[in-house]
């Protein structure tokens, strides 16, 4: 449920701050799982960071947009508020993409339109991994991502750091967050030298632009990119998204791999990095008190994926 309102006066504000026109008329874009997104007259988007106000995510996805920008279509951004002398929370004010998104239509269209764009996308997703960072880490700062060089060294505090989280959260009990630590850290697997790609994060269908001559206008949402190793991106696409469907995951890893091919281990990796996401997000699940439905799904899952790599 959602309890905070962007009004026109507020809005005033904003586009005062930042000398873009006057506005005559806010409406509401979404019903997100996380921020609230408005558009102001259909020019301008204000997100606002009301469901982690805590952390300071927009100011990354600002950087982020300024970063890309010529590089992976994205919007213009405007402005990062995080004063809050207008609203209570972080703001950040980008351009209004004219079109939807392909997640809006997906489900609509045709076998081969659907096999069509997942080739566009998935070449979309290795332009995205194709631009690279010395170190694999989520805070970025002057251009770069802070954090290890080494794969291994990043790996085991990413994953102590969400054993933890899940621990505090009361979703696992220490025993078993024990077994995942010793499945990633001593795994052979994960005894790799990737280099740091850029990882969008939420690289789904309702994140991506489109039109009616069927082009890409810009990738958004990119509140929780970070530099890692691109296998897990693709990995959970194509579980999260794809379902698996065989035409599916062949269509988008052809369009994928016309940039960047797969390692041989990468089947192999697939449901493990599908878990780590997983985990990832487990210890906030209980906090969707207003999506019961998506707290079952989150906590389903995540069992199901650890009896299938722990059989």
């Amino acid at each position: 449920m959602r309890t905070f309102n962007l009004d026109l006066e507020n809005a005033r504000k904003i586009c005062e701050r930042f000398n873009l026109s006057e506005p005559k008329k806010v409406e509401r874009m979404e019903e997100g799982m996380i921020n609230d997104v408005f558009s102001i007259d259909r020019r301008y988007v204000v997100k606002i960071n009301t469901g982690h106000p805590k952390i300071p995510k927009l100011r990354k996805e600002e950087k982020i947009y300024n970063k890309l920008t010529g590089k992976i279509p994205v919007p213009k951004i405007y402005g990062y508020d995080s004063s809050k002398k207008i609203l209570q929370y972080h703001y950040i004010i980008m351009e209004h993409i004219n079109g939807f998104s392909l997640g809006s239509i997906f489900q609509e269209l045709s076998k081969n339109q659907k096999q069509k764009w997942l080739m566009k996308i998935g070449e979309l997703l290795a332009s995205i991994h194709s631009v690279k960072f010395n170190n694999f880490g989520e805070d970025f700062t002057k251009g770069n991502f802070k954090g290890e060089k080494n794969y291994q060294e990043y790996l085991k505090k990413y994953v102590n750091s969400i054993c933890q989280k899940i621990e505090e959260s009361n979703e696992m009990r220490k025993q078993e967050t024990d077994v995942l630590r010793k499945f990633f850290l001593n795994n052979p697997l994960f005894q790799i030298k990737p280099s740091a790609s850029l990882l969008h994060g939420n690289f789904i269908p309702d994140n991506i632009i489109v039109n009616n001559n069927e082009e890409i206008k810009a990738v958004v949402d990119w509140e929780w990119c970070r530099a890692g190793h691109n296998e897990e991106e693709v990995a959970t696409f194509l579980y999260r998204n794809l379902k698996m469907d065989k035409d599916s995951v062949k269509s988008f890893r052809k369009g994928y791999e016309k940039l960047i091919p797969l390692s041989k281990e990468f089947e192999k990796r697939l449901y493990a990095y599908n878990l780590l996401y997983y985990l990832r997000v487990l210890p906030e699940v209980h906090k969707w008190d207003h999506r019961p439905d998506k707290q079952e799904e989150y906590r389903e899952v995540t069992k199901k994926l650890i009896r299938k790599i722990m059989k």
